[in-house]
């Protein structure tokens, strides 16, 4: 079962997501905030990581850049979820980005995608 860790400081697109991802046979780890979220890669080792990118305090492209610079989760699969309607193209490597409102769907084959670990045979 694929662990994936969702960022997002709205509570309704946090159970929206999780919601989706355990329909489609992943274990979702919520965090409401990019600090919350850094403490929670340091006890998890997520399969991909969902975040928005605008959050209170550290903001997610931050928080992405933070990820990338670190040895242990420089390769996990990230996607942006959010409202921006232009990518940030300063991550490397360059991450998925899905515009809010966001399809579902297309949400959770990304993660079947890069995880290859959940089971994509549900109804999402």
């Amino acid at each position: 079962m694929a662990l994936i860790l969702v960022v997002d400081d709205e509570p309704t697109i946090r159970r929206l997501v999780a919601a989706v991802l355990i329909q489609s046979g992943c274990e979702p780890v919520t965090a409401p905030d990019a600090e919350t979220a850094m403490r929670a890669l340091d006890e998890l080792s997520p399969d991909a990581i969902i975040t928005d990118i605008r959050l209170p305090g550290m903001d997610g492209v931050e928080f992405a850049g933070k990820v990338r610079e670190n040895a242990d989760f420089a390769e996990i699969p990230l996607a942006f979820i959010s409202a921006f309607e232009g990518r940030p193209m300063s991550i490397s490597p360059p991450v998925t980005y899905f515009q809010k409102p966001f399809d579902v769907d297309t949400l959770v084959e990304w993660v079947i995608k890069v995880c290859r670990t959940c089971d994509d045979s549900s109804d999402a």
